[in-house]
């Protein structure tokens, strides 16, 4: 019995699997919208699920998620030129100097990490959702083998 139960374990928490996942992402992109990042709505817009886990495949989600070292070396001009142009759009003299400003103001005071990604499989709406799904496909492989849930 106790083989055939862990079984069936297993088997619900592949079952529930996808449950889960797709909460970590809605959990994940509500806590993004709640933030104020650089280019959020492609941020939020960039999870994936995978078979095993949620990934963000915007090309910055590593530095939302994990910051900046204080001290490294200034983020690269591309990205920041198009950040001043979308967001302070200064006069076209002025973008060369404030692009190097907001250069330095990343290198001495760089981003902290958010943790976005690292937090929503915690939240307390993921555990939820999880133990129903969860407990849906272990009384679901229980009838299946005529195992019925006692009062």
């Amino acid at each position: 019995m106790l083989p055939d139960l862990r079984k069936g374990a297993m088997q619900a928490v592949e079952e529930a699997k996808p449950a889960l996942l797709a909460e970590v992402v809605a959990t994940a992109q509500r806590e993004a919208r709640k933030r104020d990042l650089v280019h959020q709505r492609e941020y939020v817009e960039g999870f994936i699920v995978t078979p095993d886990a949620v990934v963000n495949d915007t090309p910055y989600a590593g530095v939302i998620e994990l910051g900046r070292t204080p001290g490294a070396k200034e983020p690269p001009d591309a990205p920041i030129r198009q950040w001043v142009i979308d967001k302070i759009n200064p006069p076209a003299d002025e973008l060369d100097a404030v692009v190097r400003r907001v250069r330095y103001k990343i290198k001495v005071n760089p981003m902290p990490p958010q943790f976005i990604l690292r937090d929503a499989p915690h939240a307390p709406i993921v555990k939820v959702k999880y133990r129903a799904a969860f407990r849906k496909a272990i009384l679901s492989w229980g009838k299946s083998r005529g195992v019925h849930r006692s009062p």
